[in-house]
């Protein structure tokens, strides 16, 4: 059986002259295709040293170097797992990472060591060496000593090479398991289909610690013997100064508004160049076509994700159509869905789904999560929101956790979007959901205004009045000087729906407490008593009988309309002659025409095994909520009714 090994791969292509410069970085120093395969080789056997085996995991969270690329490398020759970390991971957040994969090598910078030594031992990881972006640290001096070894280690092509770990900003982070052949199979699709050529030069100023910067650029560099212009980051007056030096170019949007900011950014300056890539974050229509204006080249738009590698892109010859991420890859298959897995049409807007030998081996040491985000039939479960036209074109919509239910109807942000980026005065918009007390989610526009004008909040809306549906139109308009993003230029929503949440919130315990009363006129009658009503959260608490009590607690911004209230008070009308012991719990409420929200109800009471299932059909019938329902019959005295409450249509008189 041969080696499957990345590694082998990319020695298969090194130029025949080992002399010719592999990375060239910007302060004059290289690294020669020969150094590259000897430095990885004594690399190897410091790894060995230390204990790493085949299958052993190695964390590095340091700057972009020469020498990281050569551990990346090292780590694959010698069959172990790369884990490449953020440099802006906080020490607290490293401790997660350290705890969770277990490694049995941690490489930080020589300046963050005290601190991180510490963490590191408390998480029982056997070595820690230091590697900084000047070659300085213990790790390169231990290093000088090493011999050179001529060995790759065997590996299967299911063979982990990395875990990449996702931002986490719904959850704790999770680890993408990826293999040799998941590397593999992305790497030489891209290479082909970019027309990778002889004597191309990437111009290369994005982080190492990414997918982009790490798997998409330097493998395709590396399979195609290519040089590398290596920046340490981004900078607009360096990057001008090499362009005419490269003939490819891998960036984030911001590197070509960057760009596009500059007087002497011309054709001419651009004329060596035959490709500028884009992806990581959604590349703005406007951007794609001034580029284009000032420098004669469209931008080529890919989309892709850590679990995945890429997945999509515009064609290298043939239409690059902005706001589109083009057609899946040779060899990847992708489908639009819905909630439940049902196929749509197309044109018409689901989560996208994908499938190919690109997609990862699932989530480290989180095997549950990793089955929530396949179906059975093994497609991958992206979630991100996208249309498929009838030529097989993906547009992406936005991430689905991104969608805004606003009064019942779906509003898709980047819909929003394109339409104030469009307006003159605008730089860039981010259109998020703010908690609402009428229509559960609101929409709100944070904006990101240019010099060209004093553009105002009246402006905007006056303008998307005949634009957009009321219903997707912004309430409000927040004006920032820059908005918040993340190291790979991702605008960071989860901060700005935190920043915002408020927005609607003045005076809710007052509006809260004469909801409440609406929707359980009773509630004075039936000795209810809130216990807490804040603007985030209502706890109440009522002897309705002399055996029954009732606790709730939820999220205020839509309580008053939670189907949960009136099941309170269905609770009272329908629990009577109780027998045994049992427990209501209902954790989730989904208002249909208002707003996801996620409360608690316990109600403990005394309750014969037949009337659960009573209660449940006397739910239904009420006006004021349809309830959709489950009831499970525990070993008696228990019983526990799980419901998924629903607001009605038909409103109470």
């Amino acid at each position: 059986m041969s080696n499957k090994n990345l590694y082998t791969l990319f020695l298969k292509h090194f130029p025949k002259d080992g002399n010719a410069v592999f990375l060239d970085v910007v302060d004059g120093r290289n690294l020669t295709y020969t150094e590259l395969h000897t430095q990885t080789g004594q690399m190897l056997n410091l790894l060995t040293q230390k204990g790493v085996l085949k299958g052993d995991r190695v964390v590095v969270q340091v700057d972009k170097s020469i020498e990281a690329v050569v551990l990346y490398l090292a780590c694959l020759r010698a069959g172990a797992v790369y884990i490449p970390l953020n440099t802006a991971y906080t020490p607290a957040e490293v401790a997660y990472f350290l705890g969770d994969a277990s490694p049995q090598l941690f490489v930080c910078a020589p300046a963050r060591k005290g601190e991180l030594k510490k963490i590191a031992d408390k998480q029982s990881v056997p070595e820690t060496l230091t590697l900084g972006k000047a070659a300085e640290g213990d790790l390169m001096q231990a290093l000088t000593s090493m011999p050179v070894s001529d060995e790759i280690v065997d590996v299967d092509k299911d063979d982990l090479a990395a875990i990449l770990y996702t931002s986490g900003t719904t959850g704790r982070s999770k680890g993408a398991m990826l293999s040799h052949h998941n590397l593999a199979a992305n790497a030489q699709v891209l290479f082909d289909f970019w027309h990778w050529q002889d004597g191309d030069v990437l111009l290369h100023a994005l982080p190492i610690f990414h997918v982009h910067g790490l798997f998409v650029a330097l493998h395709c560099a590396l399979l195609g013997g290519s040089r590398v212009i290596f920046m340490p980051r981004f900078n607009v007056d360096t990057v001008l100064k090499k362009l005419p030096d490269s003939t490819v170019m891998m960036g984030v949007p911001t590197f070509y508004t960057r760009l596009l900011e500059r007087d002497d950014f011309t054709r001419e300056i651009c004329s060596g160049m035959r490709l500028f890539i884009s992806g990581s974050a959604p590349l703005l229509a406007e951007t794609h076509r001034e580029f284009e204006q000032r420098s004669g080249q469209k931008i080529l738009e890919r989309y892709g994700m850590t679990e995945t590698g890429m997945i999509t892109s515009n064609p290298y010859e043939g239409d690059r159509i902005a706001g589109t991420v083009g057609f899946p890859l040779p060899g990847i298959s992708v489908r639009v869905a819905d909630k439940m897995g049902n196929v749509l049409s197309h044109g018409v807007a689901g989560i996208l789904e994908t499938t190919g030998p690109n997609v990862f081996l699932g989530y480290w040491q989180m095997p549950d999560k990793t089955a929530e985000e396949f179906r059975p039939d093994g497609w991958f479960i992206t979630g991100d929101i996208a249309e498929i036209d009838k030529e097989g074109r993906v547009t992406i919509v936005g991430r689905a956790k991104d969608l805004i239910i606003s009064g019942g109807f779906n509003v898709y942000p980047k819909e929003v979007e394109a339409e104030i980026d469009d307006l003159p005065g605008v730089s860039e918009s981010a259109v998020i959901a703010v908690p609402h007390p009428d229509f559960g989610e609101a929409v709100v526009a944070v904006v990101v205004p240019d010099d060209s004008s004093g553009i105002t909040e009246q402006n905007i809306i006056d303008a998307l009045r005949d634009r957009l549906a009321r219903f997707k139109q912004p309430k409000k308009i927040m004006f920032l000087n820059e908005l918040p993003r993340n190291s790979m230029e991702k605008v960071q929503k989860n901060i700005l729906r935190d920043t915002y949440r408020g927005l609607y919130m003045k005076n809710t315990a007052i509006a809260l407490q004469e909801k409440i009363y609406q929707a359980i006129p009773l509630s004075k009658a039936m000795g209810y008593h809130i216990v807490e009503l804040s603007s985030s959260n209502i706890i109440a608490e009522g002897p309705l009988e002399p055996n029954i009590n009732i606790h709730g607690t939820g999220f205020a911004g839509s309580i008053y309309s939670l189907a949960t209230l009136s099941a309170w008070t269905l609770v009272y009308h329908v629990l009577t002659e109780q027998e045994l012991d049992a427990e209501l719990v209902i954790t989730r409420a989904d208002i249909k025409y208002r707003a996801p929200v996620i409360g608690t109800i316990r109600c403990e009471c005394q309750l014969s095994k037949n009337q659960l299932q009573a209660f449940v059909n006397e739910l239904v019938k009420k006006d004021r909520a349809r309830i959709e329902a489950e009831v499970t019959i525990g070993k008696l005295p228990e019983a526990h009714l799980h419901a998924t409450l629903f607001a009605s249509r038909k409103k109470s008189k």
